[in-house]
């Protein structure tokens, strides 16, 4: 058995190829010293283990191939203060891609941390846990594609993580289009060891810590290695932030000239006297802003809105609706791992893995709006208590009738849990090793979240619809200026909304078989090759709340809350063949090929892959390698097994921004109109 260290964890293979590569080219400086420490450092090289290392199935001594891998081990991560595997990629050049994060509240998925890889996105990158594939994010990313989140893995529990950057389809299938994240985890640790770490931020807001405990022993024929980190953080707001809590603060625009988001504004049809009417063909209609004459004590009702006089217009503006925003969620993450061996022989080891993740988070959007077109159906209405109709009516909920800073807090909890075990051996007299590996993988989520529900925002502003108003073919509404114009209450703000849940979840569960070694000898060293088989099935389902669903019909829908649903499942079958061709003594090439069969609702079927490489080192110090390679991506599943999902997006319609009598180039009235299908 090797010595211990009960204080520090165990030496890995890695480890040893990695010192090994930087003492080979000085190995002359290292003849030159005493006999016995030349002999000593000759037997450990000679003796040197072979690894796998990404990016090829072959174990071999060196730990450069044909494609470059980026290391980071769990000391890089430790030393740059990283607290997730994903702040600590994230800082790396090849993920220079944008991805939709925790300032995207409101989008599909803001409580995952996705990469992007060479910028391709998020889905076209593999991420492995100690080479096996993970459970997808149950929330397709953007509402469209399925992407891997790297905020469930715990930081202490990592040993290294390899990152190849080029398409390794040939090796390891579907996705490994940009490049290959393989996250490792601890094994072989001998003793305990605890870390505590806490923090906070200058500007305030974000108070953070976290506790680890990794730990382990080792026996003569068995091992045990654990971990357990709980990861605590504080939210940080817009508001928090002076250089982000207004819409003053955008850089691109003067902060005299920004534009406010309207808080309280309605117009009235007015004849050329400025008389509220009702009749289209009136001598110079137009559209009057009644709260021109009491701008002032409107605005001041709310401590948020601002009086905004533009162009003839005149309403109530809100400059901060950014600072209800959260920069950050606040969250609470337990994490747990255990993974063990067992030698049943002198060949065969068998081995078991098991990761459990807990998360609870509060995300904060920004403060919600209304318009009425978005509650009545139409934009302009008859009201009998003017006289007149009425339009363009927009009311902002501001921060202080919300309440818990004014976000709109939603609830996520997030379990996962990854389970593996298989055996694993030599072969024909230790010339080849073999790994038989079964695993499943699962991922499930909750969100809750309180929304403006349509039908009540309309009745408790509006009241209901007194029919239609003959001159001008507008529903009829008597308008509730005194809410309209006012701040709620605490009760009036509960009474407009709802809670609402949604729940989402994905498995993976498969098996693999990989064979590796030496073929025969060759003049310029052994023929080495890898052989895999793998099959797997893959499943998800995500079921959005029935009330915020496309054909739902009934009075509690969300108001301009649109949802993505879908489910489905597919097996897959692969069969993959890899060799390590030495051409001479310092020229070595590398060729795969991998097919993959898919069991699906799409007619992709099959794909077949392959790679090459060369590598060159004229002498030890130096390495000149190049390789060409093909990559596929599979459809995402929820490409293929999507329901009916809606979207946003922005039209602008300049005819009807001026019919209406507004300016199209004022963007407060006509930057754009949302749908949401």
């Amino acid at each position: 058995m090797s010595v211990r260290n009960t204080n520090a964890p165990k030496r890995s293979r890695l480890s040893a190829a990695l010192i090994a590569a930087i003492v080979v080219p000085f190995a002359g400086t290292a003849f030159a010293q005493e006999a016995s420490e030349s002999s000593q450092q000759a037997q450990s090289t000679s003796t040197l283990d072979k690894v796998t290392v990404t990016g090829s199935r072959i174990k071999k001594a060196e730990i450069e191939g044909p494609a470059p891998v980026t290391i980071i081990t769990a000391a890089d991560i430790e030393k740059q203060g990283f607290s997730t595997v994903y702040d600590a990629l994230n800082t790396l050049t090849q993920f220079t891609g944008s991805v939709q994060n925790e300032l995207n509240q409101n989008g599909f998925t803001p409580n995952a941390s996705f990469l992007n890889l060479r910028g391709l996105g998020p889905g076209y990158q593999l991420v492995l846990i100690n080479g096996r594939r993970a459970a997808d994010y149950p929330l397709p990313y953007n509402g469209q594609s399925n992407a891997v989140n790297l905020a469930n893995i715990p930081a202490g529990a990592i040993d290294r993580i390899e990152v190849l950057s080029g398409g390794a389809s040939a090796i390891y299938g579907s996705d490994a289009v940009a490049g290959v994240v393989n996250v490792i985890m601890k094994t072989n640790f001998e003793g305990d060891q605890f870390n505590l770490r806490v923090g906070t931020t200058t500007m305030g807001g974000g108070d953070s810590g976290r506790l680890q405990w990794v730990g382990g022993k080792i026996w003569d024929r068995a091992s045990v290695t654990y971990a357990f980190e709980i990861l605590e953080r504080e939210a940080i707001f817009g508001r928090q932030r002076e250089f982000m809590d207004s819409y003053r603060d955008d850089p691109s625009i003067d902060p005299a000239n920004a534009t406010a988001l309207p808080g309280v504004r309605y117009t009235m049809w007015v004849d050329a006297n400025g008389n509220p009417t009702s009749n289209p063909s009136a001598p110079g209609r137009r559209l009057g802003w009644p709260m021109a004459g009491n701008l002032d004590a409107t605005c001041n009702r709310f401590s948020e809105f601002e009086p905004v006089a533009v162009n003839g217009q005149a309403f109530c503006g809100y400059y901060g609706f950014p600072a209800g925003q959260a920069i950050r969620n606040s969250d609470r993450n337990y994490n747990a791992y255990l993974y063990g061996t067992y030698e049943l022989t002198d060949t065969i080891q068998a081995w078991a893995q098991l990761g459990y993740s807990n998360a609870e988070a509060t995300l904060a959007s920004s403060s919600r709006t209304f318009t009425s077109a978005s509650v009545t159906g139409a934009n302009n209405f008859y009201d009998p208590n003017f006289g007149a109709v009425i339009g363009n009516v927009y009311r902002t909920i501001a921060p202080s009738e919300i309440g818990n800073g004014g976000g709109q807090p939603t609830l996520a909890n997030e379990q996962s849990l990854d389970f593996a075990a298989g055996l694993r051996g030599t072969v024909f007299n230790d010339r080849f090793d073999w790994d038989a590996t079964l695993s499943h993988s699962r991922y499930d989520s909750e969100t809750k979240y309180n929304w403006l529900v349509q039908s009540k925002v309309r009745d408790f502003f509006f009241g209901p619809r007194l029919g239609t108003h003959a001159g001008t073919g507008y529903a009829i509404y008597a308008m509730n200026l005194n809410r309209l114009t006012n701040p709620l209450s605490s009760a009036d703000y509960s009474s407009i909304t709802s809670s609402y849940r949604d729940e989402a979840s994905s498995q993976v569960s498969q098996g693999s078989f990989v064979l590796s070694g030496d073929l025969f000898e060759m003049p310029a060293g052994s023929l080495a090759m890898a052989a895999v088989l793998e099959a797997a099935s893959q499943k998800y389902d995500v079921s959005p709340d029935a009330r915020a669903r496309l054909n739902y019909t009934g009075n509690d829908a969300p108001m301009g809350l649109t949802s993505t649903g879908g489910g489905g499942s597919r097996d897959r079958y692969s069969v993959g063949l890899e060799f390590s061709i030495p051409l001479l003594s310092s020229l070595k090439a590398s060729l795969a090929g991998r097919y993959d069969k898919f069991n699906d609702a799409s007619d992709i079927d099959g794909a077949f892959t392959w790679s090459s490489g060369l590598e060159w080192r004229p002498v030890d110090s130096l390495l000149l390698r190049g390789s060409y390679a093909t990559s596929f991506k599979a459809p995402d599943m929820h490409y293929i097994y999507a329901g009916e999902s809606g979207f946003y997006t922005y039209a602008f319609d300049e005819y009807a921004c001026r019919a209406a009598g507004l300016d199209p180039t004022w963007t407060a009235d006509c930057g754009g109109t949302l749908y949401h299908p």
